[in-house]
């Protein structure tokens, strides 16, 4: 296994965190483009104890042909996580290891936070249902 030391077993990535992860890695930034081309090839598993959403990356064998990025570690951004109000109550930490997915890790300024829902439109579309992301300070 690639990307996660545990012998743990994955299961596949689902809609949600495939969502979420390509939205993180959306701007144009050296080495987004093949940590994206990465996402449909990952396993995860909970990233940590404590009832968050976290979630590690895992890799087979077979992956060692995915392409390898040179972003840093972790991704030099830090997208806030907002509740319904608009306040800010956590963020997101993308980190990598050689070049691969390791960790999307929600981080809490409170209690733990489940993996944030993410709505792919315009805010201005969004009516009353919001973004649970602030992707304004996107590089």
């Amino acid at each position: 296994m690639i990307g996660h030391y545990a012998p743990v077993e994955g299961r596949p990535i689902n809609e949600h965190e495939v969502t979420l992860a390509a939205a993180f890695l959306a701007p144009p930034l050296d080495g987004f483009k093949e940590l994206r081309v990465q996402i449909p090839s990952a396993t995860v598993v909970p990233g940590c104890a404590c009832g968050c959403g976290t979630i590690d990356f895992i890799f087979d064998e077979f992956s060692v042909d995915l392409p390898r990025s040179t972003a840093t570690n972790p991704i030099p951004w830090s997208p806030d996580i907002v509740d319904d109000d608009g306040n800010v109550i956590g963020s997101l930490i993308l980190f990598l290891r050689n070049g691969l997915l390791q960790s999307l890790e929600v981080v809490s300024y409170g209690d733990p936070l489940p993996l944030p829902e993410v709505l792919i439109r315009s805010r201005a579309t969004a009516a009353k249902t919001l973004d649970r992301v602030d992707w304004a300070a996107a590089p």
